[in-house]
């Protein structure tokens, strides 16, 4: 920089380039680069600190990812292990209820997922046989399942989402739902033959991806 600078000042003026002048563009040039070290480091460190930052919050939100995999991963074989070692089926439904739950990282309640598993009976009506979080009213509830979701995820076989389950016209039967602004129903068939479904509902409406 100082012999660009020195050529530049013989170039302009024409005169021969004085050793005094020299000094003071060193000097100029000196203080110049301690000044800009002095303000640039703190920045420097800034930028050092928040990228170290973003690196640790990613690498822990990976860790974080993984860990959580395998507690579900986990809790899905040993839903399947339960599965294998018993016929009870109402123990298989409660069970699959809490894996469930466990695996989506929610508890059941209130401010968290509920879930519900409705079974048909010999009179062809959906009865619930297993239920986290439900309050004792709705155990007694029967549904057609010929309206709204029901009707849909049985015919089709698929899984389907919900917005705002209290307002369809069989699960608004549920006292429980009118809390939840989301619900998830899953078809329970084998073959060519429908048994129910499971539905599992949260009060986050972006909850089920």
């Amino acid at each position: 920089t100082l012999f660009v600078q020195a050529i530049y000042t013989y170039l302009v003026t024409n005169e021969p380039f004085q050793p005094r002048v020299l000094a003071m563009l060193a000097g100029f040039n000196l203080t110049a680069g301690v000044l800009v070290a002095l303000l640039s480091a703190p920045l420097i460190g800034s930028l050092r600190r928040s990228y170290q930052k973003t690196v640790f919050q990613r690498r822990e939100g990976e860790r974080k990812a993984q860990r959580v995999e395998r507690e579900r991963m986990k809790a899905l074989f040993e839903m399947v292990e339960t599965f294998s070692a018993t016929l009870n089926y109402q123990k298989v439904l409660s069970y699959a209820l809490d894996t469930a739950i466990s695996a989506a990282g929610n508890h059941s309640g209130r401010d968290g997922m509920v879930g519900v598993v409705l079974l048909f009976s010999e009179r062809n009506e959906l009865e619930i046989r297993a239920t986290r979080g439900f309050v004792a009213r709705d155990t007694s509830i029967l549904l057609a399942g010929e309206e709204g979701i029901l009707n849909e995820v049985l015919k089709s076989g698929e899984t389907m989402l919900i917005q705002l389950p209290k307002n369809d016209p069989e699960l608004s039967k549920l006292l429980t739902l009118h809390d939840y602004a989301v619900a998830v129903c899953l078809p329970l068939i084998r073959g060519m033959t429908a048994f129910g479904v499971m539905l599992f509902a949260h009060n986050d409406p972006n909850f089920f991806t």
